[in-house]
């Protein structure tokens, strides 16, 4: 990642790799993080949009622990990498769309594998919201892309 001084590109490589997973990384961590409504009814009772990931908790809080360290982790290296102006700030515009709709996805799937009344018409609702948010993380990438681009320019 990185490309010289005042680079506006992701150059590849590791960098470029642990800064994607960290974005991908939100969908886990928010579906871990949102947890399971504690006043769930019985899974045979329950509306579920679609059945959940049978995993055990152990499995559950790896998972969460993974998702969350690769996340800071890729955060920290993306400011740093800022911070020695070797990407341009536009690539925190790129990663934070990312992970935004990564987050949303993850919530998407905790409401929507929740063991409650209603839960097929809240994953629904949300899921209606999943084509709206991905073209807004698309149009917030793109515009954070063609300012870098116009920056580098001036460089």
């Amino acid at each position: 990642m990185t490309t010289g001084a005042g680079a506006g590109g992701v150059g590849g490589g590791a960098d470029a790799v642990l800064v994607g997973l960290g974005a991908l990384a939100f969908a886990p961590a928010t579906w871990w993080v949102s947890g399971v409504f504690p006043g769930g009814v019985a899974p045979d009772v329950a509306d579920y949009l679609w059945q959940p990931v049978r995993l055990s908790t152990t499995a559950v809080t790896m998972l969460g622990i993974t998702a969350t360290a690769v996340i800071v982790l890729a955060a920290v290296r993306l400011l740093l990498l800022v911070r020695a102006d070797s990407v341009g700030r536009h690539w925190l515009h790129v990663a934070g769309a990312a992970a935004a709709f990564a987050a949303y996805l993850g919530l998407t799937y905790r409401v929507a594998t929740t063991p409650v009344i209603g839960a097929n018409i809240g994953g629904g609702a949300l899921i209606l919201g999943i084509v709206p948010a991905g073209l807004g993380a698309l149009a917030w990438t793109a515009v954070a892309l063609s300012n870098g681009r116009r920056a580098n320019r001036r460089r």
